[in-house]
């Protein structure tokens, strides 16, 4: 009598179909539901809020250049109205697309309330607040500001509670629209000093952002016309790459290890949602919130962190495999300043020829509602700026990246891995910009085999994006 048997399969296709099996389940994850701000996220890299995040920064300098004007005897006022205006065009070309954007509505509200269209302001304040959810009684407490019929209100009296709930430069111009018709004139010179002197300090800010990228940006400039100039004369290549390394972990292991990181992403972003939503963590402190989404992300790191710990040899043979050593450190953190650099000049390419290569952020994101209260900005810092670079660069340079080049040359162990960083990031939009940095990363792990350059490198991009929305909001 014949006998039927399972054919057997080799291992690796069990892998193979494992790995399938992790990054389809990780997906689904993703499109049940909503992805709570872990890390910078996919959402960064939306094209509505990169255009909103672009007008609030060109119309605060025009804030800033308004601020110097009267300041000083420098004739800024034609500058500071060409960046409002532009500001002012954005906004409303938010506000008329479609879907009809919150922030923009918003923002012209009470830029028409300022130039005195009372009833603009109020159209735009009303339909904003209708799709504003938890702000929506903060808009609408603005567009009573300017009813033609307000409610008896005492000369002298504080704002509306509600009218509290705006925050940042934002708030500023709703107390003083509030103080103009219902305030003393103490009061007035109260609230236009306080906005004066936010003004002051995002000038400051932008000022010292602008200097420290833009020196670095110059570099990476220079280094990518020397290579241009290089590869265009024929001239001989520059040898700095180090030659393959020995490993005890191969592609296949990297690729597992990226698909476990997808899952566990994807599960914990599930989870987060859920807890997002229960009452006892929307009332929390900033701190809590922050400190919340940081254990989040350290159990993502610690599944995957594992899982690599058990493939490498014990001591610090096993960390010197990873890239964890650097004992020349000021060349080191010289590549990883050049590295970004080129990273730089290669994002505002890309974003020239039309793709969405500047990361902005949400202003619902969870992590970034908290960017009032200081100890849970520097939290925040702390956060985005050394455990998450830290973490993704053992995982996707020290192993991933070292597990590719194992069996394939630098080029494609580069592009791939650069592909697993992106997918990382869930985001069509963010394959580009996070391609980009991905394969800059590498290349800075292949030419020093050492983790503190990317690490560097991608350190001050975070330092960028999150300085940028901090000073914005």
């Amino acid at each position: 009598m014949m006998q039927w048997r399972l054919p057997r399969v080799h291992p690796p296709l069990w892998r193979l179909a494992l790995i399938v099996g992790l990054f389809a389940a990780g997906l689904a994850m993703m499109e049940a539901g909503a992805r709570p701000g872990l890390r910078p996220s996919a959402e960064w890299f939306d094209g509505k809020r990169q255009a909103l995040i672009s007008a609030d920064l060109s119309y605060r300098l025009g804030d800033v250049l308004e601020l110097i004007g009267r300041r000083s005897s420098l004739d800024t006022d034609g500058l500071s109205h060409d960046f409002r205006e532009r500001a002012v065009a954005a906004y409303e070309r938010l506000a008329l697309g479609s879907p009809h954007s919150a922030g923009a509505l918003h923002r012209l509200g009470l830029i028409y309330g300022a130039r005195g269209y009372s009833t603009q302001a109020r159209d735009m304040l009303g339909r904003g607040a209708a799709q504003a959810g938890e702000q929506a009684a903060a808009l609408l407490a603005v567009a009573r500001v300017y009813d033609p019929d307000p409610p008896p209100s005492s000369q002298g009296d504080g704002p509306p509670p509600a009218l509290l709930e705006h925050d940042g430069w934002l708030g500023d111009m709703a107390l003083i629209a509030w103080a103009d018709r219902f305030g003393t004139a103490a009061q007035v010179r109260q609230y236009r000093a306080q906005a004066d002197l936010r003004t002051l300090r995002f000038g400051l800010v932008l000022a010292a952002l602008t200097l420290t990228y833009g020196l670095i940006g110059l570099v990476g400039l220079v280094t990518m016309t020397l290579g241009v100039v290089r590869w265009a004369f024929f001239l001989p290549p520059e040898n700095r790459r180090q030659p393959s390394m020995s490993l005890p972990w191969g592609p296949l292991d990297a690729v597992e290890t990226a698909g476990v990181a997808f899952f566990a992403a994807a599960a914990l972003a599930l989870v987060a949602g859920v807890l997002q939503g229960l009452p006892l963590l929307q009332s929390a402190p900033p701190v809590g919130r922050v400190a919340l989404a940081i254990l989040q992300y350290l159990l993502l790191a610690a599944a995957v962190l594992a899982l690599i710990w058990a493939r490498l040899p014990s001591g610090r043979r096993g960390l010197a495999l990873l890239g964890l050593r650097g004992r020349r450190l000021a060349p080191l953190i010289a590549s990883g300043m050049v590295g970004y650099g080129l990273v730089l000049c290669l994002l505002i390419l890309a974003n020239l020829v039309g793709l969405n290569a500047l990361p902005t952020a949400s202003a619902a994101d969870p992590l970034l509602a908290v960017t009032q209260d200081a100890r849970a900005v520097v939290l925040l810092y702390l956060f985005v700026c050394a455990i998450v670079p830290l973490v993704e660069e053992i995982i996707f340079r020290g192993f991933v990246y070292a597990g590719l080049r194992q069996g394939y040359p630098v080029i494609s162990a580069t592009l791939g891995s650069a592909l697993l960083f992106a997918v990382m990031h869930y985001s069509v939009t963010a394959l580009v910009p996070m391609g980009i940095i991905g394969a800059v990363l590498a290349n800075l792990y292949e030419r020093t085999r050492s983790l503190l350059p990317p690490f560097i490198c991608h350190a001050l991009h975070n330092l960028l994006v999150l300085t940028v929305i901090v000073a914005t909001r």
